[in-house]
């Protein structure tokens, strides 16, 4: 109910999370360029990834028995604990961390949009993306915001946004060479060294989903 209440504040005050102009810039072209050469035939958001890339692919859910959203005080910190526990796997040993966010947005006309407005983070505006539709409406447009953090636990008001659906991010090294896509019940991961795939599904195997699809 709060969150609803909130995303019609924002519509009401036209806080949605679009932006006139992807940034020109010698790091939007960057990431572009990796994005495009790793992820292609993709846009940055879990679901579509899951999609295009299902071999490179695996789910682990936020608590037990896929159990979706926490009751409890105790059921919060379960979830908060599996994101990081595999955020701290994902990245090597003996360095100094530093993460890739990309937030997806909508604009003001919908209710989930402006989410970004309400985190401290440092967010600029990397690409959009229209999806084709042949319906008389206009297409709709996805905003995707990028930002620079440095360790895991930066990510825990965040990850408590999304564990209440209420923001929806990718989480990566600058590399790309791993996807991190919490979402309200779990997290999608995906790799481009399948070694690594089977590596993480084998440490965390209770966290697996019971389903044959693996969803």
């Amino acid at each position: 109910m709060r969150a609803a209440i909130g995303r019609m504040w924002r519509r009401r005050r036209g806080l949605g999370g679009e932006f006139d102009e992807p940034e020109s810039s010698d790091r939007a072209r960057l990431l572009s360029t990796r994005w495009n050469e790793i992820w292609p035939g993709s846009e940055p958001a879990g679901h579509l990834l899951r999609s295009t890339y299902p071999e490179r692919w695996v789910r682990f859910h936020s608590l037990p028995d896929g159990k979706r959203y926490a009751e409890t005080a105790a059921e919060s910190d379960v979830i908060l604990d599996r994101h990081l526990a595999v955020l701290r796997d994902l990245l090597p040993e003996n360095e100094s961390p530093r993460l890739l966010l990309i937030a997806q947005e909508w604009d003001r006309a919908d209710l989930a949009g402006g989410w970004t407005r309400t985190t401290a983070v440092a967010w600029w505006p990397w690409r959009t993306h229209t999806e084709p539709d042949g319906d008389e409406f206009p297409s709709p447009t996805t905003y995707f915001w990028a930002a620079d953090v440095g360790t895991p636990t930066d990510l825990v008001p965040l990850l408590r946004l999304v564990a209440d659906d209420r923001a929806h991010l990718l989480v990566a090294p600058p590399s790309l060479e791993w996807i991190y896509a919490p979402y309200d019940g779990g997290a999608d991961i995906l790799f481009t060294d399948l070694s690594r795939r089977g590596t993480l599904a084998a440490a965390h195997s209770d966290w697996l989903s019971p389903r044959p699809d693996g969803l």
